[in-house]
C-alpha cells in the first residue's frame, strides 16, 4: 500500500463524541503505568478492580444477570514502547508486529462501587468476545486481499469468573508507515451481534497504537575524556541529569 493511501469507509467511523463517551464509560484504557515481565508499559483500567484472589469470596452475586446490568472494560493493556510527540508532548504507545501484546478485559457490575470502591465482577455471566483492528479514527480495517492476516493470537476468547485475556500480534502488513502512518485501536465487542448491538456498554477500544516492525533503541549516552586522567566517563560518573536508561548498572 502507498503511504498516500485514501482511507475508505469514513461513514463508518466513530465520531469525536462517540469516542469520548467510550471513553468515560470505560471503553478506552487510562494512563500509562510501569509493568513487569519484558514489556514497556501497561495502560490502566478505568477504575480499580478488586484483586482475583478475592472475587470468589467477596461476591454476593451468584446467578448470571442481564447483559444491560454489566459493563466491560480494560483492567491491563500491554504495549511493547512508549514514545513522546515532539510536537505536543502526547505518549505514543507503539507496538512491535513482531510480538505479542496483551490486552486483560474484565465484566463487571455496572450498578456502583463496592464499599472498597472497587468494581464487582460478574462471575457467573460468560461472554464470547472478539478483538477487531481499527484505524486511529475508527474505521474498520479492510483486507486488502483474502488471506490477508490482520490480527494474529487469540483473537477470540470468553470471560469466565468475569475476566478474559486476548494475546494479539498485529499482522504482518499492519504498520502505521505503510497506512498513511495512520494509528490502530483493539475493539473488543461480544461476538454475537445481537447482544453487541443492544449493549454498546460491553465495547471496549484500547488506546491509540502505532505499529511498527522493529522497535528504535536510544543510543548510548555520550562518553567524553577527562583531560586530567585521560580516563573515559559517562554521563553519570559527570553528574549530569540522565534518563534510567543510560544509568542503567550503575551504582
Amino acid at each position: 500500500m502507498d503511504d498516500d493511501l485514501n482511507f475508505a469507509g469514513a461513514e463508518e467511523a466513530f465520531n469525536d463524541d462517540d469516542l469520548l463517551k467510550m471513553f468515560r464509560e470505560g471503553g478506552v484504557s487510562g494512563d500509562l503505568l510501569p509493568f513487569e515481565g519484558g514489556q514497556s508499559g501497561v495502560i490502566a483500567p478505568p477504575e480499580p478492580l478488586m484483586p482475583r484472589n478475592e472475587w470468589s469470596n467477596t461476591s454476593t452475586r451468584s446467578v448470571a444477570v442481564p447483559w444491560e446490568d454489566l459493563q466491560l472494560i480494560i483492567r491491563q493493556h500491554s504495549v511493547h514502547k512508549v514514545e513522546e510527540d515532539e510536537l505536543n508532548g502526547e505518549k505514543i504507545y507503539v507496538v512491535s508486529n513482531l510480538r505479542k501484546f496483551k490486552i486483560e478485559v474484565a465484566l463487571v457490575y455496572r450498578d456502583g462501587l463496592d464499599a472498597q470502591g472497587q468494581a464487582e465482577p460478574a462471575l457467573d455471566n460468560r461472554l464470547e468476545l472478539r478483538a477487531v483492528l481499527l484505524y486511529e479514527n475508527g474505521c474498520v480495517v479492510k483486507k486488502s486481499t483474502e488471506d490477508e492476516q490482520l490480527l494474529l493470537g487469540e483473537t477470540e476468547v470468553v470471560t469466565i469468573k468475569g475476566e478474559a485475556t486476548f494475546k494479539l500480534q498485529m499482522g504482518p502488513s499492519i504498520l502505521s508507515s505503510k497506512m498513511g502512518k495512520q494509528n490502530f485501536r483493539i475493539k473488543i465487542e461480544p461476538v454475537q451481534q445481537a447482544i453487541a448491538e443492544q449493549n454498546q456498554q460491553l465495547i471496549v477500544l484500547t488506546e491509540s497504537l502505532k505499529s511498527v516492525t522493529k522497535l528504535e533503541r536510544k543510543p548510548p549516552p555520550p562518553r567524553v575524556t577527562s583531560a586530567a586522567s585521560g580516563t573515559v566517563l559517562g554521563l553519570c560518573a559527570l553528574h549530569i541529569p540522565c534518563s534510567l536508561s543510560s544509568c542503567a548498572g550503575v551504582r
